[in-house]
């Protein structure tokens, strides 16, 4: 995945355009059909822009694919998308809610997962929880350093 395609998927969120997120992953998704990664990003622009219903199928897509390194993301964006639909499904929030309770400490979340989870929390506004993994992901991994190049929201990791 690109650097420049996450980087203006990740200002298109900070600035608030979901629509140009949806846009800017449809036509990575026209070269690369399958990118999980954009796939999920599509999602997040759906359920902010209000489609949350579209979103919830997405994501649902993305869980049944047992992607380590977007199994964490993913269950909090489908978390954020259940609350967001006018029906809410109290039971599939309550699962995920207890699933999420024991990510926080889990050591086999890979290192990606718990960024991207720290990025997309970043773009919830909930800015204690993804300083929460970050953190986490500092003190499990010492030798990684978090960069920021050109646009804070564009975090990438580096081995010292």
């Amino acid at each position: 995945m690109s650097v420049e395609v996450i980087s203006l998927v990740n200002y298109y969120a900070r600035s608030g355009y979901y629509r140009h997120v949806q846009t800017v992953c449809n036509e990575v998704l026209k070269k690369r059909s399958n990118d999980p990664l954009i796939l999920f990003w599509r999602a997040f622009g759906m359920a902010r822009e209000g489609s949350a219903n579209e979103a919830v199928r997405e994501l649902d897509g993305l869980l049944r694919r047992n992607d380590a390194q977007l199994a964490l993301p993913v269950k909090i964006a489908l978390l954020h998308a259940h609350r967001a639909c006018r029906v809410v499904d109290s039971e599939a929030v309550g699962q995920l809610e207890t699933d999420l309770i024991g990510a926080e400490d889990d050591n086999s979340v890979p290192d990606r997962a718990r960024l991207q989870s720290a990025l997309l929390l970043w773009h919830f506004g909930e800015y204690f929880d993804a300083k929460q993994h970050v953190t986490y992901l500092l003190r499990m991994q010492p030798n990684i350093r978090i960069t920021c190049r050109r646009q804070p929201s564009s975090m990438l990791l580096s081995h010292r």
